[in-house]
């Protein structure tokens, strides 16, 4: 057991550390996956479930979704298949040639590692994809790339790594015509009942629960030429990609702003609405009526939030409400019960009956997420 003291300054850091959760992602491939779920027969309203997600907003390449909504699609579409493994399907959809100005930079790109780069700038935000792949180490035989995730103790790490890991197979032959020659896959997490998925995919030596997600793939591949090198067309569509990628970061709602601000704060109260709009170089005049032009307030924005983070916490499962309580600022257990129904209008308990919020062997206790620093730099 680690002491009080020592878990309540591991919960700081993790929480400091985690400061994309709230990130904005492309809703490009919420939509795939809700084309790919009603051709299985669901209904698109019940995939986008408590999303919040506009359906009609979908095919609009400067809608985004943060990373609480990607995570609510994500876990409607395992429970409704009752596939943990689905990852790897979804990652199907993603067909580098589909991604217009993206796809095209890539397949004119010089090399695997431009290709890579490239991904590292412009995934979460032009192809939607919710964790990314770096470089974390390398020398003349290979590069070891980590699979990163805003939150490596989140349920749906597992998810986004096997989505992450179907692109690295898919992806290298139409690239350079040759599959990534991976020499080495080490998971941070238990083995799935669909483990023999990942050797189906991958003949290389596969290690569960290690310290790392790591790809270890043959330097002299990732470093290997495309053969469609285009430099003045790769040019265009880089500048392009890159105009996409300002004028979204120019253009996001206030209410972004402010969750990226909230995640940054490890420990509560959050920051009053004056310190806000003074982060945000803003008059509070100004900041209450952009709050008012998006249909909200303050006020609603620190609920949600907590509402957020609370209702992620009792989905993993092995967190206890008086757990929770500390983790988001409540000076006791029936506080933050009662602060909960007035989110929801659920108590906890109709809460996690809804959600079967059960625990399984990769969701993290309250202790974990204490230690949770040493993962997340070794992730």
């Amino acid at each position: 057991m680690i002491s009080s003291n020592a878990y309540k300054a591991g919960i700081g850091r993790y929480i400091t550390n985690c400061k994309e959760t709230h990130m904005l992602i492309s809703a490009i491939a919420i939509r795939d996956y809700v084309n790919v779920m009603v051709k299985r027969g669901f209904m698109q309203d019940v995939v986008l479930a408590d999303s919040d997600i506009d359906f009609s907003k979908l095919d609009d390449p400067y809608y985004l979704v943060n990373s609480s909504q990607y995570r609510t699609v994500a876990t409607n579409i395992i429970k409704l298949t009752g596939d943990g493994g689905i990852g790897f399907d979804m990652a199907k959809l993603h067909d580098l040639h589909a991604f217009g100005a993206f796809g095209h930079a890539a397949s004119t790109s010089k090399t695997v590692r431009d290709v890579h780069n490239l991904w590292v700038r412009y995934g979460a935000t032009l192809v939607g994809t919710m964790g990314r792949l770096e470089v974390r180490s390398e020398n003349s035989h290979y590069v070891l790339l980590a699979i990163v995730s805003p939150d490596p103790l989140d349920p749906l790490f597992q998810f986004c790594s096997e989505e992450i890991l179907g692109l690295v197979y898919q992806w290298g032959d139409p690239l350079v015509g040759e599959s990534a020659p991976v020499l080495e896959i080490t998971l941070s997490y238990s083995a799935p009942e669909h483990k023999q998925r990942y050797s189906e995919m991958f003949s290389c030596p596969i290690r569960f629960a290690a310290e790392q997600t790591t790809v270890k793939v043959a330097r002299d591949w990732f470093d290997s030429r495309v053969p469609t090198r285009d430099v003045e067309f790769n040019a265009i569509c880089l500048q392009y990609c890159e105009n996409i990628q300002n004028r979204i970061v120019n253009t996001k709602p206030i209410i972004f702003e402010l969750r990226s601000i909230f995640s940054q704060y490890d420990k509560y109260p959050l920051p009053t609405f004056e310190e806000v709009a003074r982060l945000l170089n803003l008059t509070p005049r100004t900041l209450r009526r952009r709050l008012h032009d998006e249909h909200t307030s303050y006020r609603a924005q620190v609920d949600e939030y907590r509402a957020e983070q609370a209702k992620k916490y009792l989905s993993y499962g092995s967190i206890t409400p008086k757990e929770i309580a500390f983790l988001l600022g409540f000076n006791d257990q029936s506080a933050f019960r009662n602060a909960f129904k007035a989110w929801t209008g659920l108590t906890v308990r109709e809460f996690c009956t809804k959600k079967t919020c059960e625990p399984s062997p990769w969701r993290p206790t309250f202790e974990k997420m204490a230690m949770a620093p040493a993962m997340l730099e070794s992730n």
